[in-house]
């Protein structure tokens, strides 16, 4: 083996391993898919998820904490159209405060009443089943 050739066998091998996993060669075996699309408790743990994940965020962030709570509203402003089982008035009453928190947010000001209504959210938020995974 010439010494250009020895030097360019690691490439080989690190381009190997590329293009086996461009190819979805993995040692995992695939997850088998299941259409949750309408299952209220489904929708329910994904709601409660994302509540109890972005909001802390909104606590803490100094420069826009109202970015954390848009996608909230914006989610919830939708939730007619998924399926909601005997959820629906946990999710009206979790519009309309997630609605006011956000205004709340972008007015700036004191944070206090900011922080009280973040956790009267996420009391309610904690009606809706599952729990929130740690990554």
């Amino acid at each position: 083996m010439t010494k250009s050739a020895r030097a360019l066998a690691p490439f080989s091998v690190v381009a190997c391993i590329i293009a086996l996993m461009a190819t979805g060669c993995s040692c995992r075996p695939e997850r088998p898919y299941t259409d949750d699309s309408r299952d209220p408790e489904a929708y329910a743990r994904r709601i409660k998820v994302m509540i109890l994940r972005q909001l802390p965020l909104a606590k803490t962030e100094k420069e826009e904490p109202e970015s954390y709570t848009a996608s909230v509203v914006g989610e919830l402003e939708n939730y007619k159209n998924n399926p909601v089982g005997s959820y629906g008035e946990t999710y009206a009453q979790l519009l309309s405060q997630c609605q006011e928190l956000h205004e709340l947010l972008k007015q700036g000001g004191d944070r206090k009443p900011a922080i009280a209504k973040i956790d009267e959210i996420m009391e309610i938020a904690n009606q809706l089943p599952g729990e929130v995974p740690t990554d």
